[in-house]
């Protein structure tokens, strides 16, 4: 099995500010958030990264400000792509509907699938839970609009929805009654539709699902098998750190969803870093969801909340969580921030990129704990091919190394080395399969190693995918229905000498043509095969309408495309 591993692509530097724009952020040699995804992808894919989860990608009511994180989604319809948006114009905070499309092809031109964060919980931005869209043909046409029966609250609005977790089900602005509302199953239907046309639009793969703990679990297990949303791959956010709890709400979504392993970071890797010197490691055998239900968790050493909430932030000794992280299993989360060395960011790009390529490489199988009885060093092993065995200390106040013995699946007489470079000698395995090794000292983090056969030296392979997205034309969306003028739907950026293949169905008969012009202005012709690197326009234009009463038509275009694999965006740009 593929071991995988997802970054999450998006931080906060402080409580309220996001990443960093050319909005208000020093100019325009700020890029966009979604630019800088683009350039990092190949990279991140070259070190073992296997999944992205991106921003949620809806406008919010702080439009692209300073606190637009992507948390008070407005507009279910509104990607980037509505210029006539009351907050703040056409981008979101993170940029433009083509930026986003384009980050995510140049993903997936690196073999990344590509994940959402997806907010159905609440809206932000209404009018006393009134809520009007603007539209490419109009104002206050835009699909899925709200009223006050939509939402919890005193009538008009309606009473909470049968959650998991009442007393923990803040509203965070205007809160969202999928099982509730009136008319009965309007917003249900309305978070379906909205998905689906998300989901097609953007060609992804899945999403973190936010605030389950608010969410009826009948609704979200409708959600996740309609439309484009099913088979696709889900985690939830069900803010526990009893992993008891969090296991409960997997069974009650039939195990549609994975969840985040909240009992991993809280009783685990926070502790041990924060508290090292005093942690009892040996607390770390058979925790967490990746204790007893691997299959369904993804751990994280830190997230955009415990970061910045000075609750549950880890201060000291990070590195040697994110050792536990990727040595272990589960499908692990990076947090960017942690990642990223520039500026607000922490700079652990380096031991990451490190123990990304052993997760990689060597973190398969099932764990055996090998030593769980010693108070300030915890050892594991790996038991899939090729093997691995991780050493972890928090002996902080001790500046010697420490030497422990345990048994391995290795077999007699094998030749082990670390390749986390803390220990440059070379052991073996004793004639009945023991090893023993020295365990780095423990401050700043850096106690750790991770041993497995020598010869194992490879880089990663990057193996690219096409991306299929989709244009909708409607009255109410973003991009308006065909008509007898050229239509500019939008651009795909796609690699040299590829093939771009398209689908159009409409909702009526006609007869149409498909234009697409490359980057230098040059229309090509079907089979539309590129010649540069760039934006390719996409201008599609009804020649006629069998019934002549009609003059225009809804449309759903597919477009299959290649993205390269690497993108550098001037900084003047």
């Amino acid at each position: 099995m593929k071991t995988r591993v997802m970054i999450w692509a998006n931080y906060r530097r402080g409580a309220a500010i996001a990443v960093p724009a050319p909005f208000d952020d020093g100019g325009p040699h700020v890029p966009w958030w979604y630019d800088r995804i683009s350039e990092m992808a190949h990279d991140w894919a070259s070190h073992g990264v296997t999944d992205v989860l991106f921003p949620n990608p809806l406008k919010t009511n702080a439009g692209a400000f300073k606190g637009a994180d992507g948390y008070g989604p407005y507009d279910d319809y509104d990607i980037g792509s509505k210029v006539t948006s009351q907050f703040g114009g056409q981008p979101t905070r993170f940029g433009t509907a083509e930026q986003l499309r384009r980050a995510i092809a140049i993903c997936r031109a690196n073999g990344l699938n590509v994940f959402i964060d997806h907010v159905m919980h609440q809206r932000m931005g209404g009018h006393n839970g009134v809520y009007r869209y603007s539209s490419a043909t109009g104002k206050d046409n835009g699909r899925f609009p709200k009223d006050p029966p939509c939402f919890r609250g005193n009538p008009p609005r309606v009473p909470q929805d049968p959650v998991p977790d009442v007393p923990d089900d803040f509203a965070f602005g205007d809160e969202l009654c999928p099982i509730n509302a009136i008319p009965h199953d309007y917003v249900a239907q309305g978070l379906i539709a909205a998905g689906d046309w998300l989901f097609r639009t953007l060609g992804i793969q899945g999403a973190r699902l936010d605030d389950m703990k608010g969410m009826n679990t009948g609704f979200i297990t409708r959600f996740m098998t309609s439309g484009a949303m099913k088979d696709k791959w889900f985690f939830g956010e069900y803010a526990s750190g009893n992993r008891d709890d969090t296991n409960w709400w997997v069974d009650q979504v039939h195990g549609l969803a994975s969840a985040f392993d909240f009992n991993f970071h809280y009783e685990m890797v926070q502790p041990m870093c924060n508290n090292a010197g005093n942690f009892f490691m040996g607390w770390l055998a058979h925790s967490g969801m990746i204790g007893n239900n691997p299959m369904k968790a993804v751990p994280f050493v830190e997230s955009m909340d415990s970061d910045t909430n000075g609750f549950a932030t880890i201060v000291f000794n990070k590195e040697l969580g994110y050792a536990l992280l990727l040595g272990g299993e589960g499908f692990p989360l990076i947090y960017i921030r942690d990642y990223l060395p520039e500026a607000d960011c922490y700079g652990l790009i380096r031991p990451i990129d490190n123990l990304l390529w052993c997760h990689y490489r060597l973190a398969h199988g099932s764990t055996i704990p090998r030593l769980a009885n010693n108070p300030r060093v915890y050892v594991f092993e790996r038991t899939g091919d090729p093997g691995l065995i991780v050493t972890l200390s928090n002996d902080v106040f001790n500046s010697a190394w420490n030497t422990v013995t345990v048994q391995t699946n290795f077999g007699p007489n094998v030749e082990i080395k670390d390749y986390t470079g803390h220990n440059q000698a070379h052991s073996w395995t004793s004639g009945d399969g023991q090893l023993t090794v020295g365990v780095p000292p423990a401050a700043n983090g850096v106690g750790y190693g991770l041993w497995s056969r020598v010869g194992l030296d490879t880089t990663i392979p990057v193996h690219g995918e096409r991306c299929t997205q989709v244009f909708f034309g409607a009255e109410d969306l973003d991009i308006g229905p065909i008509t007898t003028q050229v239509l500019t739907v939008g651009r795909i950026w796609c690699a040299k000498n590829t093939l771009i293949e398209h689908n159009v169905e409409f909702d009526q008969n006609l007869v149409a043509h498909m234009n697409i012009i490359g980057p230098d202005g040059t229309q090509l012709t079907q089979p539309f095969h590129t010649l540069l690197e760039g934006w390719h326009t996409i201008t599609p234009q009804a020649l006629s309408f069998t019934d002549s009463t009609k003059v225009s038509a809804r449309f759903w275009l597919t477009i299959t495309y290649e993205a390269p694999q690497h993108f550098t965006l001037p900084r003047n740009q």
